[in-house]
């Protein structure tokens, strides 16, 4: 999953390099095209110089956008120092960008011995989409999906999740030397203090326990589902079988016999079914007809291309080739050259390698 923090300050330290973040203008001065007194280049500034975003305004017209600010900060404060052409530096930004967020994504994939090209990328927030498929390319991933309401995808998260209430205990030992008795009261205790802090009728808790599991002298740990109820030495056992499979499917072997195993920490999660519906969908989006373009900055190898702006609704009918932007209320997605957009039967944007 990949949001892109588009107030993301962009800087120069003192051996000349560019950076980008962990500096925010935040909403409040905002990016200096917003024109509220932001005095420091960000990364939407970088988009809008490249033509992503519309340079006019964005959120259906209510958020001002002036597009001369934003190429005159970068130029002063970045390309001149650089060297470098206004255009080029802003293409230099965005590319920064992507490999602070290709960083997120590998600590839940590499970085968990997972391959990114096993899977779809999923892409939110009102900058999301511009970063996503550059960001799946440098990673070879085949496949980008943006949802409805990207830009407002965590709010509506809020509204259709779950209420839960997650507590855990230190609980280090080797699973050899456990007490089943010993395990199960931990839990029952955990559980007792669950649901004493969602203070609600225990009827209406799903209680889910967990264990975090490692072979000895390991630094991470893989958290695994336990049984509830009254546990025996079997399910001690059953426990250290599904880590050392899970083991072998995340990191590609297992240590049977060499290195004993050890629980970390238990776990345990109340969730509250709450009352929302039990589907989004969409208004209907409308065909805009007749196109809108305008110029979008693809790298030294593309150059500047007329570039078609669509809806999501243009893309009801048949898919489109890149380059192309989709231009929402609430978000815009980059589509480049050598991808295809289209929709899913859910309304969802699905942004494939052309083949």
């Amino acid at each position: 999953e990949v949001g892109a923090g588009g107030g993301s300050i962009v800087w120069m330290d003192k051996a000349g390099s560019l950076k980008v973040g962990p500096q925010s203008a935040g909403a409040a001065p905002g990016p200096v095209c917003y024109d509220t007194g932001g005095e420091q280049p960000t990364v939407t500034d970088a988009n809008l110089v490249l033509g992503y975003l519309n340079p006019q305004a964005l959120a259906g017209g209510s958020v001002s956008l002036n597009a001369d600010m934003a190429r005159t900060v970068i130029q002063q404060k970045i390309a001149t120092p650089l060297g470098r052409d206004p255009l080029e530096t802003a293409y230099g930004i965005h590319t920064i960008a992507n490999a602070n967020m290709m960083r997120a994504v590998k600590a839940v994939t590499t970085y968990r011995g997972r391959d990114p090209r096993d899977f779809t990328l999923f892409a939110f927030g009102g900058s999301g989409g511009v970063h996503a498929v550059s960001l799946a390319r440098e990673m070879e991933i085949k496949r980008v999906v943006i949802p409805p309401a990207a830009g407002v995808f965590s709010a509506l998260g809020l509204l259709f999740s779950d209420v839960e209430h997650n507590l855990s205990r230190a609980f280090l030992s080797r699973t050899s030397q456990i007490s089943p008795e010993e395990l199960t009261s931990h839990y029952k205790a955990l559980e007792q203090d669950v649901l004493r802090h969602m203070g609600v009728d225990p009827r209406e808790v799903t209680l889910r326990r967990s264990a975090d599991l490692r072979y000895v002298g390991q630094a991470f740990e893989l958290s695994l589902p336990v049984r509830s109820g009254t546990l025996g030495d079997r399910e001690v056992r059953d426990t250290e079988r599904v880590f050392e499979d899970e083991h072998e499917k995340t990191y590609g072997h297992r240590l049977s016999g060499e290195k004993p195993i050890e629980t970390v920490s238990l776990g345990v999660t109340g969730s509250v079914k709450t009352d929302r519906p039990d589907s989004f969908q969409m208004p209907s989006a409308e065909r805009k007809g007749d196109l809108r373009k305008r110029v979008a900055y693809f790298g030294p190898e593309v150059g500047e291309i007329d570039t078609p702006v669509v809806t999501r609704g243009d893309l009801l009918a048949n898919p489109r080739g890149g380059p192309l932007i989709l231009e929402e209320y609430d978000a815009t997605a980059v589509v480049p050259p050598g991808w295809t957009a289209s929709i899913d039967p859910q309304g969802q944007v699905v942004i494939e390698v052309k083949k």
